[in-house]
């Protein structure tokens, strides 16, 4: 078959549902094409290694294992509600100079602070000091890493990964953490609420947008701590965006409208899409016992310990009969 002509019929759909508190100064800009482009680079040093001492523990992930998993979760997570893209994902030390002022950078270590610039406070921080940071197994030894007495094994756990990650990233895109709500509850005592006049339900000219005058004790960007949240996730309000979470990125970063032709066609190379019309498929294949295989041409589609199947978006109504 001609590469050509290649193509895969993809359906999007995206949830209209409900954020946190976002700062409007720190916006992302969006582009011509309707999407917010956001460069990641991984900061020298990141890593998944994890000492315990003298238990029997599983393989450790590689640090390129967390960092696919906290792709997956952006992708189901901020990404999916919104029009915001995260790109890139090479080495910060690969970038150009002037690639290296517009990139968030990630550094992923045990040893690293959890913490977060606000929107485009984060831009160019690519060293370990100010990059969006977090540990890829949580604080301590008891949120991710679990002893499963039956195989008398430590078992690695994503959850704290994914689920950081969309913690940070979230700071990282502008929202501040929830109990900086003008109505957060009597029992939460972090940091100081905004006041309310300075605060809209839709983007617009106020300093902050803040989609509910109900503060959400579900929300990604909830710690649990002085009783902020009700706790479903590792350490957060929910694993995921709750359903306020969704709204207020779905405000501050509009979904693109998407024509319901759109197909996707196999490039040469990952980084032939123009901005914000690279879909990337992730799968988590299995990491012993593995069987892939492949042949023939397979242009940007990779397939090792894990498979990228990449596509770029394109009308479809451009092509025509064979």
């Amino acid at each position: 078959m001609n590469k050509l002509f290649f193509v895969l019929i993809i359906q999007f759909s995206f949830r209209h549902a409900y954020g946190s508190v976002f700062k409007n100064s720190r916006k992302w800009p969006t582009k011509d094409s309707g999407y917010t482009i956001i460069p990641v680079c991984i900061v020298e040093g990141s890593s998944a290694s994890e000492k315990l001492g003298g238990i029997f523990h599983d393989f450790n992930p590689s640090v390129g294992d967390v960092i696919g998993r906290v792709r997956m979760a952006l992708s189901d997570g901020w990404e999916k509600h919104s029009n915001i893209r995260f790109v890139g994902w090479r080495p910060c030390n690969d970038l150009s100079q002037s690639e290296k002022w517009d990139a968030l950078g990630i550094y992923i270590h045990q040893d690293a602070d959890n913490n977060c610039h606000l929107g485009t406070n984060s831009k160019g921080g690519i060293d370990r000091d100010n990059a969006c940071s977090w540990k890829p197994w949580g604080p301590g030894h008891a949120r991710c890493l679990n002893y499963n007495w039956g195989r008398t094994y430590v078992e690695y756990d994503f959850a704290c990964a994914e689920q950081y990650g969309l913690h940070e990233i979230g700071h990282a895109i502008g929202f501040s953490h929830e109990w900086d709500h003008y109505n957060r509850p009597s029992t939460c005592t972090s940091g100081t609420p905004i006041q309310q006049t300075d605060a809209s339900t839709s983007y617009g000219s106020n300093r902050y947008t803040v989609i509910d005058s109900n503060y959400d004790w579900e929300s990604i960007e909830n710690y649990n701590d002085g009783s902020c949240a009700h706790v479903d996730g590792v350490r957060f309000g929910s694993p995921n965006l709750s359903p306020i979470d969704i709204r207020g990125v779905a405000e501050v970063y509009p979904p693109p409208r998407l024509g319901i032709h759109d197909v996707g066609v196999i490039p040469n190379k990952w980084n032939d899409c123009p901005d914000g019309k690279l879909i990337d498929f992730f799968m988590d294949n299995e990491d012993s016992e593995n069987n892939n295989h492949n042949s023939g041409w397979l242009g940007a589609i990779t397939q090792g310990r894990n498979t990228h199947f990449r596509f770029c978006r394109v009308d479809g109504k451009v092509f025509g009969n064979l």
